[in-house]
């Protein structure tokens, strides 16, 4: 048996033996005359029933990806190379896969498709431009059919330390980086199927130390609805943060959220829900992310966003005025002052975890700061002790000020 294995295996490396013919058939369609055609015997080899895609990909189209060498980008391409696609086109200022990424960057390259790298920023219109074009003109290039615009950085801080850079480093990217795809596509005349943005939920719900973020991603939502009033297909995803991949694992932001009872995008059901919003068509502006409601309303107490209120089914989200006084009422129902002071220190023990997503070997002499707390976690901690204090109002600075 090995001999006649070894021997097979020679003969299909030497070309002598060849696959036997596939004949496809779209499944929902063709599935008729794929039956009648084997009940005939009219066949030769396989006869397949071919599923569409669930992300709306072609063989006959090219799709291409900003930040198409981050980690997340690399996903994205992944997932349309098993809905079909043949033709990536990834952008990429630097044109190196990031730090972490260079094993799922190989596994692209050996897979199916033909993978091109276009190294330009995205935030550099003329650049962009003729990259484009030159892609139009190669040979074997398929036409460009949809894009999705994952490029950004973060420059986090306080809004008071807020400064131009801080702004540019955001804004270049992500902002002027989406406008100048908006107006190459328009002057190149490429006809899309889709032009997806990928949003963050700092720009619906906010967050702290990133109001530039914040309002960067803003712009994509306008740009989404700006395009849709032209009659372009474009759609912006105001995505949480996900779980092993993108800026928010590497700021540790995805720590910070948990705490407050956002999760994590796992990469299976972010890629779900895309591959379900592309499918539908979708455009405009969607957010996604997991969220325990109950967790939520404990850490925020009475400040909970007039948006999110609405959202709970039951309006769970509402906290009354009696919630929000409950650890007040409980002090002056104690007795003595260590008690009410034990009370007190269990409570901001307890926010300080959930803040922190939990800090190892804290006790209540520790100081926060050479815990691991920065200032953002510091602002956090502030909001969330006045939400259960009954709407005590605490300086910005109290956390600095009593570490």
């Amino acid at each position: 048996f090995g001999m006649v294995l070894a021997q097979i295996c020679d003969e299909i490396e030497s070309g002598s033996l060849t696959a036997l013919p596939v004949t496809s058939y779209p499944f929902r369609d063709g599935y008729l005359d794929a039956m009648r055609l084997m009940q005939r015997g009219g066949h030769t080899g396989k006869v397949v029933l071919s599923l569409p895609s669930a992300m709306c990909v072609s063989e006959e189209g090219s799709y291409l990806i900003t930040g198409g060498l981050g980690g997340l980008g690399l996903e994205v391409a992944m997932r349309l190379v098993e809905e079909g696609a043949r033709h990536l086109v990834l952008m990429s200022r630097s044109g190196v896969a990031g730090k972490g990424c260079e094993e799922m960057y190989e596994r692209l390259l050996s897979s199916s498709a033909v993978v091109e790298i276009l190294k330009v920023d995205v935030g550099d219109k003329g650049a962009l431009g003729s990259g484009l074009k030159a892609l139009q003109l190669a040979e074997g290039m398929r036409p460009i059919r949809g894009i999705i615009h994952a490029a950004g950085v973060l420059a986090d801080d306080l809004i008071e330390k807020q400064d131009r850079d801080h702004i540019d480093r955001v804004f270049m990217p992500k902002v002027q980086g989406a406008w100048n795809l908006h107006i190459v596509c328009e002057e190149l005349c490429l006809d899309l199927d889709f032009f997806v943005l990928f949003s963050s939920t700092s720009s619906l719900l906010g967050s702290a130390g990133q109001s530039n973020y914040g309002a960067a991603n803003a712009c994509l939502d306008g740009l989404a609805e700006y395009r849709n009033a032209k009659g372009l297909p474009c759609l912006s995803i105001q995505w949480g943060g996900w779980e092993t991949v993108g800026m928010a694992v590497e700021k540790g932001t995805v720590k910070r959220m948990e705490a407050l009872g956002f999760h994590a995008i796992s990469k299976d059901i972010g890629m779900s829900c895309l591959g379900s919003l592309l499918r539908a068509g979708a455009s405009g502006v969607v957010a996604c992310m997991p969220v325990d409601w109950e967790r939520f309303k404990r850490v925020v107490g009475s400040r909970v966003p007039s948006l999110l209120s609405h959202m709970a089914v039951g309006g769970q989200l509402k906290v009354s005025e009696k919630e929000n006084n409950a650890l007040v009422t409980e002090l002056m129902g104690l007795g003595g002052k260590m008690e009410r002071v034990e009370a007190i220190e269990k409570v901001a023990m307890d926010l300080v975890q959930e803040v922190s997503g939990g800090l190892d070997g804290l006790t209540k002499d520790s100081s926060l700061m050479e815990a691991g707390m920065d200032s953002l976690m510091a602002v956090e901690l502030r909001n969330a002790l006045q939400g259960k204090l009954g709407g005590v109002v605490l300086p910005t600075t109290a956390l600095i000020d009593y570490p």
